[in-house]
């Protein structure tokens, strides 16, 4: 992911001609070999992850939405 960091462009850092602000909405990766969409979020850096199952390739006939939370969990050790 710290590759990927490298060409995000941060939010205010780019003003597009209408005066709003152009940012890295997600920064995504995929694994071909288990068929594994890889992505963080602007809101959350934690790695989601969704796997393109044989089953959900083949019985699925409608785009699909999943809702990720963009409050980013704090792991807390001690």
């Amino acid at each position: 992911w710290y590759i990927l960091n490298s060409v995000r462009i941060p939010n205010g850092a780019v003003i597009k001609d209408n005066g709003e602000p152009d940012f890295t909405q997600y920064v995504a990766s995929m694994c071909s070999e288990s068929k594994t969409y890889y992505f963080t979020s602007y809101e959350n850096n934690q790695i989601n992850s969704v796997t393109l199952t044989d089953e959900v390739l083949e019985n699925t006939k409608e785009p699909t939405t999943y809702v990720v939370d963009t409050v980013q969990n704090v792991n807390k050790l001690v």
